[in-house]
């Protein structure tokens, strides 16, 4: 579902599931972050003047595999016109990840509960080593 629908809501949710970034990280991202042309590709993860890092140690690289690399390359070829990886939620001179005031409300509900339980309970090799998710109500 997420494949065929292929938009920036998605590109979202991949990229937070598959690396394990936060939230407000991922929407501040530039494309300039994201580096596909390397053995590994990854996110280089660094504080900007409209989104701030939580802590120092949260400055890093991230690579990128899986789902979060298929999000990562449709950024690239999306929004041809803005240096923002997610332009929706840099439109003033800080990153909104208020991401509950802009989706649509079915989407909210559905959402919520999935990305606390991954950004809580799993982490990127969790998935690659095959460990089944189940839906927790």
């Amino acid at each position: 579902m997420c494949l065929s629908l292929n938009d920036d809501l998605r590109w979202l949710v991949a990229l937070v599931s598959d690396t394990g970034m936060r939230l407000a990280e991922v929407a501040g991202l530039l494309k300039s972050d994201i580096i596909l042309d390397e053995d590994i590709p990854f996110i280089r993860l660094q504080p900007h003047s409209w989104r701030n890092l939580k802590t120092s140690g949260s400055e890093r690289d991230v690579p990128l595999v899986g789902m979060s690399l298929w999000a990562a390359q449709r950024l690239l070829e999306a929004y041809l016109d803005s240096v923002y990886a997610f332009p929706r939620y840099n439109k003033t001179t800080t990153t909104n990840a208020n991401l509950w005031a802009s989706r649509p409300v079915h989407f909210r509900s559905q959402t919520t509960h999935l990305s606390l339980f991954i950004s809580s309970n799993i982490s990127p090799l969790d998935l690659q080593a095959g460990i089944k998710l189940r839906y927790l109500a």
